[in-house]
Formats: C-alpha cells, sequence, structure tokens
C-alpha cells in the first residue's frame, strides 16, 4: 500500500505541473474552479459508502456473509443512483444556465462542466469498488489501484491540456476515472464474491443515517 500511494503521489505531482505548465495561470485558476465539481459532487452518495466500509467488515467478522453481499449490493445500487441523478441533475441546471446566461462563465465552460459531473460518476462507483479490496484485506489489488489512479492522470490529463486546454483536461479526468473504475471491476474477478446491484430502501435509510455524519465531518 505504500508504494501503490508513492507511486501514485509522485505520478500525481508529476500531472500536476504538467498541467499547470500546459494550461498557464489563468486557465489553471478555471480548472481549479470546475474541479470543485468532483471535490463536492463525491458526496452524492450521502453517507452510504462510508456506511458500507463500517458494516460489512463487522458482518464480515460475525461471519454473517449473506447479509455482508446483500449491504455491498444496496451500496453500488445506490452509488449508481446517486450519481446518475447527480448528472442528470447537474446536466439540467448548466444547461439552463447556458440558455439564460450564455456570457456567463459557468456557460463559458458548460462542456469541462459536464465532463466533471461524469467523472463524479465513475468515482463514485470507482470508490466502492476499490473499498471492496480495502474492506476484504485485498491490499495487493489495492495497492494496485492506487498506483494505476496516479498513472491514469499521468496520461490523461496532461494529454487533454496539450490537446484542447480545459476542455481536454476535463474530458482527461473524467476518463482517468473511469478507466480506474473498469480497472477495479477486472481486478476483483476471482478475489471478491459476484456482486450484483440492489435496491431496498429501509436499509438505505439506516445507511445514510449511519453514514452522512462521517461524510459531512469529510
Amino acid at each position: 500500500m505504500v508504494v501503490g500511494m508513492g507511486f501514485a503521489r509522485v505520478f500525481g505531482m508529476v500531472s500536476t505541473f504538467l498541467v499547470a505548465h500546459l494550461l498557464g495561470p489563468s486557465l489553471l485558476g478555471i480548472w481549479s474552479t470546475i474541479r470543485l465539481i468532483f471535490v463536492y459532487g463525491t458526496i452524492n452518495h450521502l453517507g452510504v459508502l462510508e456506511a458500507y466500509r463500517k458494516e460489512v467488515p463487522r458482518l464480515e467478522g460475525a461471519g454473517n456473509h449473506t447479509e455482508a453481499n446483500r449491504i455491498e449490493g444496496i451500496s453500488l445500487g445506490f452509488a449508481w443512483l446517486s450519481s446518475i441523478v447527480l448528472v442528470f441533475a447537474g446536466s439540467i441546471f448548466l444547461l439552463l444556465v447556458r440558455f439564460y446566461s450564455p456570457s456567463s462563465s459557468v456557460s463559458l465552460n458548460l462542456i469541462p462542466s459536464i465532463a466533471m459531473l461524469f467523472a463524479v460518476m465513475g468515482a463514485t462507483v470507482g470508490t466502492l469498488l476499490f473499498d471492496r479490496f480495502t474492506v476484504r484485506h485485498l491490499f495487493e489489488q489495492a495497492s494496485i489501484l492506487r498506483g494505476l489512479r496516479g498513472f491514469a492522470y499521468m496520461l490523461f490529463l496532461p494529454s487533454g491540456a496539450w490537446l484542447w486546454d480545459i476542455i481536454g483536461v476535463a474530458i482527461g479526468f473524467a476518463f482517468a476515472e473511469w478507466s480506474i473504475t473498469l480497472a477495479a471491476w477486472f481486478l476483483a474477478k476471482g478475489k471478491c464474491p459476484p456482486l450484483a446491484m440492489a435496491f431496498d430502501w429501509n436499509k438505505i435509510r439506516e445507511l445514510i443515517r449511519s453514514g452522512f455524519p462521517i461524510t459531512l465531518v469529510w
């Protein structure tokens, strides 16, 4: 895990310097602002993923593997649902701003803002898939994924900045997040139990009550 995190930090640092050099001070400031969509958008799960990290290890330790798998499926289903709702509602909001205020900074950066919403979706689902490794003590897979995340950032973000400035960086960011999500799904094969989406609204409410205070602290 230390090695994986180390590679991620080095790759991330290189990526940051390259993007800053390619965008320049003015565009870098805009990119930093647009990136807030990702920073705050990833709490769209309302604490369900925080509760998942708490509940599944407890259930696994108690030998209740069936319920642990059910919680995983419910958490995955809600991660997909909440991120899809965010993309839909966020896109509608951005399009309305574009219609009513076409000269605003939001309107001028419509495409990168929508790309960041899709990045949030990939990251929300990807976070659950990554947490499956740490919850089940599969630290080799978790460390590989950490390193791959940094490498994906170093590959896609500077490339996007070089090709298409702010729009390219945002699209590259979305590509990076989704590539990590797909890698997590692939690495879980044969290591984690099969995972299928499920919905239980009573259990979702319980998970939100348990996890949302932790999300607020984060």
